[in-house]
């Protein structure tokens, strides 16, 4: 603000308009009902809202926050938001449930013989 912006507030308010004051910042997107109706579909099931695996991601959210009330969140912003709210990021142990061990443990044992032989 210029000396002269200053001035002119001194003239039009008094000295009062020189006191310091708290900005507030841009508005929230969404109200804190809305945040909250939000948290509690998080705690369920993606499933259960139309995808077909049990991992919510951010795209998965800001798509339901989306569609809900449309508002479209970036996803950096909704990162922030979610660890505001408690979420943290987990990726999930992946393992295939018809996974064999046994399988496993042959193939790793056959493959590595295999690669020793090529070593030497």
């Amino acid at each position: 603000m210029t000396i002269r912006a200053w001035r002119a507030r001194i003239r039009q308010r008094g000295e009062e308009a020189l006191r310091a004051s708290r900005s507030t910042g841009r508005p929230h997107h969404l109200s804190v009902d809305q945040q909250a109706v939000i948290q509690a579909i998080i705690e369920d099931d993606p499933r259960q809202h139309g995808f077909e695996t049990s991992a919510w991601t951010t795209l998965r959210i800001r798509q339901v926050i989306g569609q809900k009330f449309d508002v479209w969140l970036d996803r950096g912003h909704l990162s922030r938001k979610l660890r505001g709210w408690g979420f943290s990021y987990q990726r999930p142990v992946v393992r295939a449930v018809e996974r064999n061990e046994e399988h496993v443990a042959t193939w790793v044992r056959v493959q590595g013989e295999a690669l020793g032989k090529k070593n030497r």
